[in-house]
């Protein structure tokens, strides 16, 4: 296990893995408050795959961590990712905006096109 001093803004999307480090898990471990707030800086950590898997990551989460795995030679653990607050709230705010679109399109009034009716 050791830290490595790229920058932890990663994700699994934009993470790369450094040449001749190819057969180690590398995970993102940070550990939050009840708010979504880092209590402190999330650290890049390496595992063994065997270790990681059998008990590193539950100790881990025991401890109240978060794991976000970066890199797994199996490619386990695809859909976990640790976000910030400011993260789910932005992802929230553009979810409220598109669904008020939706809504201001549903009950936007129905024009029809045509000729008006003679009354008689």
């Amino acid at each position: 296990m050791q830290n490595n001093g790229q920058s932890l803004l990663l994700h699994r999307e934009n993470y790369e893995v450094p040449k001749g480090q190819e057969q180690s898990v590398h995970c993102k471990v940070a550990k939050l408050d009840e708010n979504g707030n880092f209590y402190e800086k999330p650290r890049l950590l390496h595992f063994g795959v065997k270790s990681f898997d059998t008990m590193d990551k539950v100790n881990l989460e025991a401890m109240g961590y978060s794991v976000e795995i970066l890199y797994h030679p199996n490619g386990r653990y695809t859909n976990v990712r640790i976000t910030s607050r400011e993260e789910d709230l932005a992802a929230k705010d553009a979810e409220i905006a598109r669904l008020k679109q939706e809504l201001a399109e549903a009950t936007k009034p129905e024009v029809k096109v045509g000729r008006p009716k003679k009354e008689a």
